[in-house]
């Protein structure tokens, strides 16, 4: 019994044991499948699913269990209409999980689904009941229980602060971040590595970017330049607020020859750097180079990544009001 009905069991099975093509319907793996579709809200899809499941294993089974399993479901299903139709349902009750829950017989006695509902409950034999039954009715109470879940006032709690969470570290990296140029934007999208999902970059790609700096010497004369940070790369902690990073560049004095360096980024600080004008790499020759992130200003610039942030922003604002899904 424990085989089909209890979760973790029933997700370590290989398909040498159940098969590639029904290992596919567990509800683990369909649960992952839809937590896709999960996160826009569509709560009559995720009741479909469950009922998709029942319709495919149901067939042949024991109708005293068919009969017990029918209305559970179909709560579940009238639940999750509400959770788009009813604000109030879904801020004071949300779907009731308890339905789903799983008691475990002693060796030798019944299982049931839904308990607490006593001569209502589902119940499974280890002695009579067939392995269809078993399978139909345990597979579909176990992910109508993470949808019922899913759909409950914490997962929503949850949800919404997850979702705030992002919206901060997105607002926090517009307001504290590293600008980013055009061509930066195309490198950073290529890499899969520098942020997650959704997420504003942890790590930051550094190419060809262009700072109006100024030029501090001792003896040679301070002047303006045009510096050039040819490549490096830019460090957040986990909640955007601040950056470390190191990139090589080159930069031009104003009517002299360009000189070659590193500059050191430390976050709010802005940017320092330490160039020389040729070698031998004497003090006499070195220059110390203050520069300002010109392309913080320009907000044409971040339209790409502003329109992300911009998604999950909605998304907040959309479980906040309760709106169904699409408006």
């Amino acid at each position: 019994m424990a085989r089909e009905c209890v979760g973790d069991v029933l997700a370590a099975r290989l398909d040498t044991d159940l098969g590639t093509g029904l290992l596919r319907r567990t509800p683990e793996q369909t649960w992952q499948r839809m937590q896709g579709t999960a996160v826009t809200l569509d709560f009559r899809g995720l009741g479909d699913s469950v009922r998709a499941m029942w319709n495919e294993l149901s067939p042949g089974i024991e109708p005293e269990a068919k009969r017990a399993m029918e209305p559970l479901l179909d709560t579940l299903m009238r639940e999750l209409i509400l959770l788009e139709t009813d604000r109030t349902f879904r801020s004071t009750q949300g779907t009731t999980a308890r339905f789903f829950e799983l008691t475990r017989g002693d060796p030798g006695e019944a299982w049931l689904i839904n308990g607490s509902a006593g001569p209502a409950a589902v119940t499974l034999r280890p002695d009579t009941s067939s392995a269809a039954t078993v399978r139909a009715v345990c597979w579909t109470a176990i992910l109508a229980a993470k949808v019922a879940n899913y759909g409950s006032n914490d997962a929503r709690t949850n949800t919404i602060r997850v979702l705030g969470e992002r919206g901060r570290r997105w607002e926090n990296f517009d307001r504290h971040g590293y600008s980013l140029t055009p061509l930066e934007l195309f490198i950073n999208g290529l890499c899969g590595m520098c942020r997650g999902q959704l997420e504003p970059p942890r790590t930051q790609i550094i190419a060809l970017h262009l700072l109006p700096s100024y030029v501090l010497r001792d003896k040679l004369g301070s002047r303006a330049a045009l510096t050039t940070e040819i490549v490096g790369l830019v460090v957040y902690n986990a909640e955007r607020t601040r950056y470390w990073g190191l990139t090589w560049m080159v930069t031009l004095p104003q009517e002299e020859a360009r000189e070659h360096g590193v500059v050191l980024h430390l976050s709010n600080l802005g940017q320092i750097g330490l160039s020389y004008r040729d070698k031998p790499y004497r003090r006499q020759q070195a220059s110390l180079i203050v520069s300002a992130d010109l392309y913080r200003f320009i907000e044409v610039w971040q339209g790409k990544l502003r329109d992300q942030r911009e998604t999950v922003r909605k998304g907040v604002e959309r479980v906040r009001s309760g709106s169904p899904p699409g408006s």
